[in-house]
């Protein structure tokens, strides 16, 4: 309850959020700082562009509702948004293959390979495809209106060193090429 989560009109990669009715005060500047704080992995994400693309390796998303100011700094006036992937384990060798077919030519892919090195290594990959057709045929320059593609990739490592101290590292880089919707 009172979370809002939606697309800029004019900018379709990012998006407008909301707890408790706080929400950005100019929506369509995206430069603006938000009211609720968006971390990946408890890394704070400072702008909302490339917020609305998907995560290939996602294990929960945890909603703090409330100012987090205390616990996760400025812009958590409204509350914070943690979004925490999967890490690698030692136990088992998994691969995970996922695809998704849609209406307007939609195609999503997503891949994770979770790789035990040794008793106390592991890493774990992880990808991600996005491809969908716009609905309104452009006749000038640039795709159609509504054309996306989005590609992603991460690599986590993890090095469990003793039973008290644990090192993470993750890499993560994206892509997302969007012709947005024109309005009239």
């Amino acid at each position: 309850p009172s979370l809002r989560v939606a697309t800029f009109e004019a900018r379709q990669s990012a998006l407008t959020i909301g707890i408790r009715g706080i929400v950005p005060f100019d929506q369509n500047q995206t430069a603006r700082d938000s009211g609720v704080g968006v971390y990946i992995d408890g890394v704070y994400v400072a702008r909302s562009v490339g917020l609305s693309s998907d995560v290939a390796d996602l294990e929960r998303i945890e909603i703090l509702r409330g100012p987090q100011g205390t616990l996760y700094g400025r812009n958590t006036t409204g509350g914070a948004i943690n979004l925490v992937s999967k890490r690698p384990n030692t136990e088992a060798f998994e691969f995970e293959q996922k695809f998704t077919v849609g209406d307007r030519y939609l195609l999503t892919s997503k891949t994770s390979a979770n790789i035990p090195i040794t008793d106390t290594l592991a890493a774990k990959l992880a990808f991600l495809h996005t491809e969908q057709d716009g609905f309104v045929e452009n006749t000038g320059p640039g795709g159609d209106f509504g054309d996306r593609e989005v590609q992603g990739y991460r690599m986590d490592v993890r090095w469990d060193i003793n039973d008290s101290l644990t090192l993470d590292y993750a890499y993560d880089h994206s892509e997302l090429d969007y012709y947005n919707s024109m309005y009239q």
